[in-house]
């Protein structure tokens, strides 16, 4: 991964790579506010159930998240 650059990720998906030594801390004073989510799929076709199962999942623990304020493991 070295040199390909700088990303902001949630530390519950970054935990393993950081731990490994395979990613760095660069900016650790910054903390992000909120939690992002963007879901695109086609329009104007019917959602599927498990898809929508999965936003409506998704949705629930990144609430959980923000209210608890702490990174919640996969």
């Amino acid at each position: 991964m070295a040199g390909l650059g700088i990303t902001l990720l949630p530390h519950a998906i970054a935990r393993q790579d950081l731990q490994a030594g395979l990613l760095v801390p660069v900016l650790p004073q910054y903390r992000r506010t909120g939690h992002g989510l963007h879901v695109l799929y086609p329009s104007g076709r019917h959602l599927p159930l498990a898809v929508s199962a999965f936003i409506d999942l998704v949705t629930e623990r990144l609430k959980t998240m923000e209210d608890s304020g702490r990174d919640v493991d996969a």
